[in-house]
């Protein structure tokens, strides 16, 4: 009888890791570098947030997901666990990190984030792509086949998928292996649970592949669905086109 294994991934958007099934996650600290999906509290690594947005601070792509009382700031180097903070308006959250003080503090469609008292340029949310709630039909109960990660193509005859159905399961191949878990929609936002992966060895560049492909999908992706049914996803660890 042939046992199909599988492995928990988190991953962050340098890269991601296998780890073994049923082990335990560490408890995150107060403002804590997170490398991994956040286990605080009563958050634990595969739920999903209440709300998620993506920023563009002046050059750089910032992801906020937000729990209960916490929200988990993802830069480009790296992610951080933030308190919930008084504000007089908007929502602000903070707290001590490896790298310093750490304050995100968002009001509408704009947010500040300073590091160790250096603030960065002014953060503005990434809307309103196109994605359209009707469209959401157009992309669940279908096979959705990659045809670029990262705008770089992908290796020849390699095929990755992705498998959005309607009842909140997703599933599909990696380039490598198979992986299956659970994703969520909001307006044009979607966040995925941690996914089960197979753990088969393939050659160097499907490896590599796989390595860029779950990474994209580690963090809450943007969706937009163009005219002529090219499916673009796209996060802090960058896109994936599927038709």
């Amino acid at each position: 009888m042939t046992r199909t294994l599988f492995a928990t991934f988190a991953t962050s958007a340098a890269g991601f890791v296998l780890l073994a099934a049923g082990c335990a996650s560490d408890t995150a600290q107060s403002g804590e570098d997170l490398t991994s999906p956040p286990s605080f509290g009563e958050v634990s690594a595969g739920d999903i947030p209440d709300d998620s947005a993506i920023y563009s601070c002046g050059s750089e792509t910032v992801t906020v997901d937000y729990y209960d009382e916490r929200a988990i700031v993802r830069t480009e180097r790296t992610n951080y666990a933030l308190d919930d903070m008084e504000a007089a308006s908007g929502a602000k959250y903070g707290g001590p990190t490896p790298d310093g003080e750490v304050i995100f503090w968002s009001k509408g469609d704009t947010a500040r984030l300073s590091v160790a008292g250096k603030e960065k340029d002014i953060c503005r949310i990434k809307r309103d792509n196109g994605f359209d709630a009707s469209q959401i039909d157009d992309i669940t109960n279908r096979e959705w086949v990659v045809e670029d990660i990262n705008n770089a193509g992908i290796p020849d005859r390699a095929r990755a998928t992705l498998n959005f159905e309607s009842d909140g399961n997703i599933s599909g191949r990696t380039g490598c292996n198979q992986y299956n878990g659970s994703w969520e929609i909001k307006g044009d936002l979607i966040t995925y649970s941690v996914l089960a992966v197979t753990k088969m060895a393939c050659p160097p560049a499907l490896m590599d592949m796989e390595n860029k492909f779950l990474a994209v999908l580690s963090e809450p992706t943007v969706v937009k669905l163009s005219d002529n049914g090219l499916l673009s996803l796209g996060s802090t660890a960058g896109t994936i086109e599927a038709r």
